[in-house]
């Protein structure tokens, strides 16, 4: 049955390359994206999403460019005038000496040599360094580092109890403002709207991307990060991405989909399909609701340690669909690449050999778990653009675009709660930080929100949560009915019986504030006065109060350390 399946999942593939339904790089391919690029660019009215757009349509022509071909250069070229207009003159450069290295034609040359003077003109001109610096490096506050887990503060640790599961809890006071992880993430995958747009193996955004010498699938910002990928996974991914495409027409399953078969292929080739199994059927025995250390302690790094994750298989309503993604991912391995087959080669005792189908069988198994573990564990890769204070209307600062997906394996341990005390902040090379927004006490469960918080009511965040992580919140803002509306405007006043003197304190740092700026604005010294204010509300009064009127504050925190931390990749709205 297992042979048949196979051989007609071939025959269907082959009809559809026969058809030329198989996308490959090829001219036709490459001049479509750039000419629309052309028609947008030129275009009576701009802004940053039309930039956004137009980039990627360039990207897109480079990447199904033939290597070394004319179309290459004109993608490169067509690219380096929209840096140039964009004001990123140092980023045009490196696209105008791409596109010169490979043209024949003298009239490009000449265009090229003459935005070259343009670009070096406009970079003598500038006065101000930070305009074209293209830095993506970007500090957090230092950290003690836990020795078991590098990537977490030594002030945090990883428990287990029945009502809440492997959690993550404070093992002293933390005050807001604290670095609690800065991790960089097992796995990731742009989001199917953005592969051109975004590193395929960083996800930052890519304006000189660089095209896979083989596929037409994906950019890269560096040549480091393409080396990287070809090492890890994008050597065996490189071969059946395009079938995948062909199978999976719906570009928002792209991510989850390929973000499995990246953690499937990297184990594969790091630690082999047969050690695979091995350490699949020991965890599969184990209670994964209690499993953490290993002999060695927590390596967020390997394969046990992401397979070790949970899933919620028991409550799960869509098996099959899971099933038919793995099966197309596992017959394509087989089919186009020797990744499977090697297991059978290397392995030469008779009686420690296994059966094809057997493989199949097991190796479904571990797929359908990874497509889980990267549906309940992964985070949407946010940013976030925009100056917030606390006085706007709009007081939350929303995600301009989920770049793809990450998944990070320490950081998996964080629970959710509507109302969370620590922010995650999206970080360049596929990082993420997160920093406490509110005192935390010793003992204390950190947690964060899984995609919704108070600001949405209640009903609508329990529904989400039920139908998408499979329980009901318990968290403070849902057994006190919070929402933001009710928070926002809350100041502490003699109604809560508290003391004069925190009264005289408490105000004594607000109009300090507001003597300085008129409101709370995104200044380092903002920053401290709103963690001053938490720690006095959380010391004075009773903890669902402290709550109650830290809220706002814990807001702009939350605000202001993405505004600094994140990575630094807005498309101008300008030109």
């Amino acid at each position: 049955m297992e042979a048949f399946r196979r051989q007609n999942f071939n025959h269907e593939v082959a009809r559809e390359v026969k058809q030329g339904n198989v996308l490959r790089k090829c001219s036709i391919l490459s001049t479509n994206p750039r000419q629309r690029g052309n028609e947008l660019y030129k275009s009576k009215k701009h802004d940053s999403k039309i930039h956004e757009t137009i980039l990627s349509l360039y990207s897109e022509s480079i990447a199904f460019a033939p290597e070394g071909s004319e179309e290459l250069a004109l993608g490169y070229s067509n690219r380096s005038a929209l840096l140039l207009h964009l004001h990123r003159p140092k980023n045009s450069l490196i696209d105008i000496a791409r596109a010169l290295k490979m043209t024949k034609s003298t009239d490009l040359r000449r265009k090229l040599f003459s935005r070259k003077a343009n670009c070096l003109e406009l970079i003598d001109k500038s006065t101000d360094p930070e305009d074209y610096d293209t830095s993506d490096e970007l500090e957090i506050p230092a950290f003690t580092p836990s020795k078991e887990v590098p990537c977490a503060a030594d002030c945090v640790k990883i428990v287990y109890n029945k009502q809440f599961g492997r959690h993550i809890i404070a093992t002293r006071d933390i005050e807001p403002g604290e670095v609690i992880t800065a991790e960089t993430s097992y796995a990731a995958f742009p989001n199917g709207n953005q592969l051109y747009l975004n590193c395929s193996h960083c996800l930052c955004l890519a304006w000189n991307g660089i095209p896979c010498d083989s596929c037409a699938h994906f950019i890269f910002c560096s040549e480091e990060c393409k080396k990287e990928a070809w090492n890890a996974y994008h050597d065996i991914e490189c071969r059946i991405i395009p079938y995948i495409f062909l199978n999976i027409t719906e570009k928002s399953n792209y991510a989850s989909i390929m973000t499995s078969a990246r953690i499937f292929i990297t184990a594969a080739k790091k630690e082999g399909i047969k050690n695979m199994l091995e350490i699949a059927e020991s965890i599969d025995k184990q209670d994964s609701c209690t499993s953490v250390w290993s002999n060695k302690g927590f390596n967020y790094e390997t394969f046990s340690s992401c397979y070790n994750l949970i899933t919620h298989e028991n409550s799960f309503e869509h098996e099959q669909i899971y099933k038919c993604q793995a099966n197309i991912i596992l017959n394509l391995l087989y089919t186009y690449t020797d990744i499977i087959n090697t297991l059978q080669k290397t392995d030469s005792d008779a009686k420690n050999s296994y059966d094809i189908v057997q493989i199949f069988s097991a190796l479904e198994k571990i797929l359908i778990k990874l497509l889980k573990i990267v549906a309940f564990n992964s985070y949407g890769y946010e940013i976030h653009h925009g100056t917030y204070h606390l006085k706007v209307k709009n007081q939350f600062l929303m995600p301009d675009s989920v770049k793809g997906i990450i998944v990070t394996l320490f950081s998996a341990f964080f629970n959710h709660s509507c109302y969370p005390n620590i922010s995650r902040i999206f970080m360049p090379k596929r990082k993420m930080a997160t920093i406490t927004i509110l005192p935390v006490k010793k003992g204390e469960q950190l947690s964060i929100d899984y995609g919704v918080s108070i600001v949405t009511e209640k009903q609508g965040r329990q529904a989400y949560l039920k139908h998408n992580y499979h329980f009901t919140c318990e968290c403070e803002g849902c057994k006190n009915d919070l929402t933001a509306r009710n928070l926002l405007k809350l100041v502490p006043d003699h109604n809560l019986n508290c003391s004069s003197k925190f009264l005289y304190e408490y105000y004594k740092i607000v109009s300090s504030s507001l003597k300085r700026h008129g409101e709370l604005t995104m200044d380092a010294e903002s920053i401290k006065t709103a963690i001053e204010i938490c720690k006095l509300l959380r010391k004075n009064l009773k903890d669902h109060d402290a709550l109650r009127y830290s809220y706002q504050y814990s807001c702009f925190l939350a605000d202001a350390f993405v505004y600094h931390y994140q990575e630094k990749c807005k498309i101008p709205d300008k030109c």
